[in-house]
């Protein structure tokens, strides 16, 4: 079994979702594990001393219905046009899901979100998406065959 492949993403990156359509793919390919790591690419930015972007919390994997709500998320955000900014939409699709839609105020599910962020940061990112094959680390959405090549 290869590696685990650690992909750190946030939905307001359209080379996280570019990235994300060619993961399946990729995973197959190489019989590879998935840890998907939402992050806030707005503290990513700062902390590299770039201009952030909005950013929406994923709170999916816990309910058990990440792989649909991920999919969802992405194609709505690049493919729909469906504005992820506003609160309303955004908890329109967690009860889509079966999530609780006051869940994006939950302290738990921020705590995890900025512990995403706080270790890509530790771990080097400067933008999204970053992955990690062990310790070697991979930026944007053209470098899955380098990605692959690791996995292997």
């Amino acid at each position: 079994m290869a590696k685990p492949l650690e992909f750190f993403f946030d939905y307001v990156s359209p080379f996280s979702y570019l990235a994300d359509t060619q993961l399946p793919v990729l995973l197959e390919k190489t019989d590879a594990g998935i840890l998907y790591k939402p992050i806030l690419l707005g503290a990513i930015f700062k902390a590299s001393n770039n201009t952030p972007p909005p950013a929406i919390p994923a709170i999916a994997q816990p309910a058990g219905c990440f792989p649909a709500y991920h999919s969802a998320m992405f194609r709505a955000m690049w493919a729909e046009g469906v504005n992820l900014g506003d609160p309303k939409i955004v908890k329109d699709i967690f009860e889509r899901f079966g999530i609780d839609p006051d869940a994006i105020e939950r302290e738990d599910v921020k705590d995890r979100l900025k512990a995403n962020t706080e270790e890509a940061i530790a771990r080097g990112a400067f933008g999204a998406p970053t992955s990690f094959v062990g310790d070697a680390m991979f930026w944007g959405n053209d470098r899955m065959h380098f990605i692959e090549a690791a996995l292997k």
